[in-house]
């Protein structure tokens, strides 16, 4: 008499795999998202916000809604790995249902149906641009408080592992001095006015993120192991 066949089971090495594709396909929709958006609209706007209100927004709230999700739901090495994530979820995802304030919003001429005025504000005390401009800091800060103290965790003997904490740190600290950078520029210099300052230190601090959640998701090795086997 045979056993019937036991169900399989989902080992610890399945798991590592499933992170590591997320891994992955956050970095992905990070690095994709600044490149895509113009190709698809058309248009030079001065920030990566600005293509909610173009042929652009599926793809803008559609990316921004899936990162936000993949982090809210990811399961790091500790608790503080989970808050971390979860909250930067959550900041992306406001960033995506909260868009940035626009002239025309508040002229009467809405490009979609969801158009936010600079004079709009939530409860009559706060601006809903704050809103939308502090949680993208907001996840950003996380983002780059994730590269620095949680993804360089592990043995740190190993010198693939010393290799990847640099880029690790490279990551984490350029989002910060980025983010640094843009306040002193738009605040004492006004960078943001009729520029598009905005949107190259929104393109360097996706990069910078996409970098290091790709670098976490072995991208790198998925690439060697590919041209190995196909060339």
């Amino acid at each position: 008499m045979t056993t019937p066949a036991q169900p399989q089971s989902y080992t610890g090495e399945n798991i590592n795999l499933s992170y590591f594709r997320i891994r992955k396909w956050i970095g992905t929709f990070g690095v994709l998202l600044p490149i895509m958006a113009p190709i698809i609209s058309g248009e030079s706007l001065p920030s990566i916000s600005h293509y909610y209100y173009t042929v652009s927004n599926i793809l803008f709230t559609s990316l921004l809604i899936l990162i936000g999700v993949f982090l809210a739901s990811y399961h790091g090495y500790d608790k503080l790995d989970n808050i971390i994530t979860w909250v930067g979820g959550i900041c992306i995802i406001i960033v995506a249902i909260v868009p940035t304030p626009l002239n025309e919003c508040c002229l009467g001429t809405a490009p979609t149906p969801i158009c936010c005025c600079e004079s709009y504000k939530v409860s009559g005390l706060l601006p809903i641009g704050y809103i939308h401009f502090g949680s993208a800091v907001l996840f950003f800060i996380c983002m780059a408080f994730m590269s620095i103290r949680q993804f360089t965790k592990g043995d740190t003997t190993d010198k693939h592992k010393k290799m990847r904490n640099r880029v690790y740190y490279f990551c984490g600290y350029g989002i910060l001095a980025t983010i640094i950078f843009a306040g002193v520029m738009i605040f004492a210099f006004e960078a943001d006015k009729n520029t598009r300052f905005i949107f190259w230190v929104e393109v360097v601090m996706l990069v910078l993120f996409a970098i290091a959640w790709l670098i976490k998701g072995r991208a790198l090795r998925d690439v060697n192991d590919y041209i190995h086997k196909y060339m």
